[in-house]
């Protein structure tokens, strides 16, 4: 046992012997992808609960924590946190087990998860965030989010040139999207409301990694959920979620009356963007953290990414350089696989 895992350890022990519960005598560590917190799984005979850790000199544990309470108060389904020790940034929080909709998803069940996963959606958009402290995605952020693919992607990982008249390409590219993205009304958005975030629960969908919350364009959840990098959707499929999606939302008085193929262009710009981001961060995360667990995911994105240039007007120049790309991807990527 490390002796990280030995100090949790007696840190949940001590937490639990206050709440009057029996003492854990294993730990197990979990699946480490990009996120910057280590996750442990601690047993006893009657009780299952996950803590994690965070280098100290990281401080968005207290923020974690307060979004957690926001959300629990609001409906949505997300680990209750048990007990925090600030100085050693250790958590201990409410065990949804194993069930990661990113391994279970298939074709008898998908209907039933997405479904719920919508429901969580709505609950998160409907939520009472007047007053609340939550950051806006505003486009300043927005560009330096699409940068990354400029930079991280294009001229690092494939060792493309951006010589002046691509910058201007890029450039006016992320200003075309910005203008639409400023078009759709703005919500409460998880921000990465994917596959890997959310769990089967007996009667709802759980919503883990929850921290970078903020204030956003309306489709930003959908589109993450519905161009998912694991479990890829027919468009009949993702046409009939976003249908269903936006008859609640309307309802709920989240948005005004909008028509559907509206809604979609909302949603195939959003997830530019949010595809730009993730090449970009993807990129980086190899190139200089060294972590290539993720790197086969740029195929799928990159997909995504053409497939929605194609159905947006004024986008066939960008169009066409991810098309001149996408051989060189394919060639680095073999690689790895």
């Amino acid at each position: 046992m490390e002796s990280i895992e030995i100090e949790l350890l007696e840190w949940v022990n001590k937490e639990s012997k206050k709440m009057g519960s029996l003492s854990f005598n294993t730990i197990e560590p979990l699946r480490l992808e990009a996120s910057k917190r280590r996750y442990y799984r601690l047993k006893n005979n009657d009780l299952s609960l996950i803590v994690n850790t965070l280098d100290p000199s990281e401080d968005d544990n207290l923020r974690f924590i307060e979004i957690g309470s926001f959300l629990i108060k609001n409906g949505v389904s997300v680990p209750e946190v048990i007990s925090f020790n600030e100085e050693k940034n250790f958590l201990l929080q409410e065990d949804f087990g194993d069930d990661v909709y990113q391994f279970i998803l298939k074709d008898s069940n998908y209907d039933q998860l997405f479904t719920a996963a919508i429901d969580e959606i709505l609950l998160i958009q409907n939520s009472d965030h007047q007053g609340a402290n939550f950051p806006v995605f505003n486009k300043q952020r927005a560009f330096k989010e699409m940068d990354l693919f400029g930079s991280w992607f294009f001229k690092d990982l494939l060792g493309l040139t951006e010589d002046p008249k691509l910058l201007k390409l890029f450039s006016d590219t992320y200003n075309k999207i910005w203008i639409n993205l400023e078009k759709q009304p703005k919500t409460l958005c998880h921000f990465d409301f994917e596959t890997r975030n959310l769990m089967m629960l007996k009667d709802s969908a759980g919503v883990i990694d929850f921290q970078d919350t903020l204030i956003g364009p309306v489709a930003l959840d959908l589109v993450s959920l519905l161009k998912d990098l694991y479990f890829p959707l027919s468009s009949e499929q993702t046409r009939k979620f976003i249908a269903l999606y936006l008859k609640q939302a309307i309802d709920l008085g989240i948005l005004d009356r909008v028509e559907l193929e509206e809604f979609i262009i909302w949603f195939e710009w959003t997830g530019v963007q949010r595809q730009l981001r993730i090449m970009g961060t993807l990129s980086r995360l190899y190139l200089r953290d060294g972590n290539a667990s993720r790197l086969l995911d740029l195929e799928i994105i990159l997909e995504y990414l053409i497939t929605s240039c194609e159905t947006l007007n004024e986008m066939d120049s960008f169009l066409e350089l991810l098309l001149e790309s996408k051989p060189k991807l394919l060639t680095f990527l073999e690689h790895f696989k």
